[in-house]
């Protein structure tokens, strides 16, 4: 079993701006961005594991797009785990801010004024 994670749904692929009529007048533009080969780094990890700015965010446990393990793993290694606070729930998935934008939205603001590190689970 490969412990590798294989997200799809939020990308484009060479083949839909042939199939996908809307899509063929960005063609050429999909294709040079694709073939661009010296874009510098998105994220400078030293510089996100010194952050002492305030971080709140919302993670679902059972998000198709998201992997929790690697969410974990990112909170962990890249980012100054001090600095954040998570809103951790299995109630809600990838699209809660837009579902239940009320509760995640309130919920996120809470946690950034509380002096709590993390919510249970059943918080949401």
């Amino acid at each position: 079993e490969s412990s590798r994670v294989n997200l799809t749904g939020e990308q484009a692929y060479p083949f839909q701006f042939e199939n996908v009529k809307a899509l063929r007048a960005w063609r050429a533009l999909a294709h040079a961005v694709a073939e661009y080969d010296e874009w510098g780094a998105l994220y400078d990890q030293d510089v996100l594991r010194t952050n002492a700015v305030p971080v709140v965010a919302a993670v679902y446990v059972n998000d198709v797009f998201v992997d929790f393990g690697l969410s974990m793993r990112t909170l962990n290694e890249v980012i100054n785990p001090s600095s954040v606070k998570m809103l951790i729930s299995n109630a809600y998935t990838h699209g809660a801010v837009r579902d239940a934008s009320d509760e995640i939205i309130s919920g996120l603001v809470a946690l950034l004024r509380s002096n709590q590190s993390a919510p249970p689970l059943e918080a949401l």
